[in-house]
């Protein structure tokens, strides 16, 4: 933990286990994004799934925060997730300021 601001990514996540292209997709199911966010800048889209931040596997329903709590306000960080039509993205995004999401 820091002392001071918690970088903010901009989206709301719940447990996942979506299927996508054939196989089982494990993360974070993104059911909305904050417009003006950095998620929203780097293209995250409700109906995403957050599978990775930072190189850190997804895989637990907190896995998203806990990555963030460790963030900064201005922190670059690594988010990989997958759309609904299977593509798989990889942006590199800067965290603004507010509450971890």
């Amino acid at each position: 933990m820091h002392v001071g601001g918690t970088g903010f990514l901009g989206v709301d996540v719940q447990p996942s286990g979506s299927f996508r292209g054939g196989g089982l997709v494990a993360g974070e199911a993104v059911v909305g994004v904050v417009p003006g966010s950095p998620a929203a800048k780097a293209g995250i889209v409700a109906g995403d799934v957050i599978t990775a931040v930072n190189g850190h596997t997804v895989s637990s329903p907190t896995a998203v925060v806990e990555q963030l709590l460790r963030r900064r306000p201005g922190d670059k960080v690594t988010v990989r997730w997958v759309d609904p039509s299977t593509g798989t993205h990889t942006a590199s995004v800067t965290l603004a300021s507010g509450q971890p999401q």
